[in-house]
């Protein structure tokens, strides 16, 4: 939700260069994931499908339109739709993102084994470069019946997550945002992994919380956030 006033202004921004017109013939599309950003998933929607309108017979399709497409379905919850418009653009122009969004189609599907291949593949490619997509992990290793692995993923999520973009991020795979509820069909997603991260962290406190109580007791300090325990998204 902290991140919807930022996602505000720069809509707002972009909007306003539009109207004062640039040279950019990209530009209209960042209007697309914009409105998908702010959980507008319809009219994100609709103007992808505006722009997609506008390729002339002929011309290469646009790996960008259709990731639009793709994750304003998975905004919708139409992941069968998301995972067909995501499959394309990977298709034209693969990336990372676009990996991602389709991991969590495929979550969205049940398909846990696709999904966890799909997760798998990123993780070995780049360990460390974001760690929400370890939350995504997590909750499959979840639902597939391995708790343990689903722990240590999110241990090892928290640790590569920079800027509280963990569930945000798994959420819409290239920052739709779900908490609030925004977002029926990725928030379905976010949601349970906030309950499994609320939970760990209960767990954490509970486990620690008395030793650090009496740590700072004896040092006369007030009792901080608990260090040995991931904070909360």
């Amino acid at each position: 939700a902290e991140r919807e006033p930022l996602w505000q202004l720069a809509y707002d921004d972009l909007t306003m260069a539009m109207a004062l017109r640039n040279s950019s013939p990209l530009a209209p599309r960042t209007v697309a994931f914009d409105l998908v950003s702010l959980g507008d998933c319809d009219d994100g929607q609709a103007e992808a499908e505006r722009l997609q309108r506008l390729i002339e017979p002929g011309d290469a399709p646009s790996a960008g339109i259709h990731t639009a497409l793709g994750l304003a379905y998975l905004c919708q919850g139409d992941y069968a739709s998301a995972l067909t418009h995501l499959d394309t653009a990977i298709e034209i122009r693969n990336s990372s993102d676009r990996e991602l969004a389709r991991a969590i189609a495929l979550y969205g599907l049940g398909r846990l084994e696709d999904s966890l291949d799909a997760i798998n593949a990123l993780i070995e490619a780049h360990p460390t470069l974001s760690g929400y997509r370890y939350y995504l992990r997590a909750l499959i290793q979840y639902d597939l019946g391995n708790p343990d692995l689903a722990e240590q993923d999110q241990w090892e999520g928290g640790g590569n997550t920079w800027g509280r973009g963990g569930v945000a991020g798994v959420g819409g795979g290239a920052g739709v945002e779900v908490e609030g509820g925004k977002g029926e069909g990725a928030g379905g997603v976010a949601g349970r992994l906030g309950e499994l991260l609320l939970a760990r962290d209960r767990a954490c406190v509970d486990e620690h919380g008395d030793v650090q109580a009496r740590w700072h007791q004896e040092q006369g300090e007030e009792q901080q956030d608990d260090p040995l325990c991931p904070r909360q998204l």
